[in-house]
């Protein structure tokens, strides 16, 4: 049975359209945490994505844990990283994965790595 826990960790999703980068599924392949609190995921997804900007040359997504906010998102990255199998195809998981995941369409955080906006934790198998 699928479960979703929306995770919206400090910010506001707005009902409108967004207009940076979107993930359907994905799993973190690697989270670079950097001294200044600044952290850079790249994601393995097999959904693809859209709308990724031009200067989003790294493939990737960053969080500033300098923020309330952004220190939700990089704990609940985390728990997904720690229980998920980064070798199965997200659909397939058996453990977490990251889902809905937007950007903002910049990339002010870490250049080369869209801002990550928001994203939704859903919990398959056996929680």
């Amino acid at each position: 049975m699928k479960k979703t826990i929306g995770v919206i960790a400090g910010l506001l999703m707005s009902a409108t359209a967004h207009a940076g980068g979107f993930y359907a599924y994905a799993i973190p392949k690697y989270v670079q945490p950097g001294t200044d609190g600044k952290v850079i995921i790249t994601m393995y997804s097999a959904g693809g994505t859209t709308g990724t900007p031009a200067c989003n040359t790294r493939g990737a997504m960053a969080i500033d844990t300098n923020t309330v906010g952004g220190k939700a998102m990089y704990s609940q990255i985390l728990l997904v990283q720690a229980n998920s199998n980064a070798n199965s195809i997200p659909q397939n998981s058996q453990g977490p994965l990251l889902q809905n995941i937007y950007g903002t369409g910049t990339c002010n955080i870490v250049s080369g790595a869209e801002d990550m906006q928001s994203f939704q934790v859903q919990m398959t198998g056996q929680f």
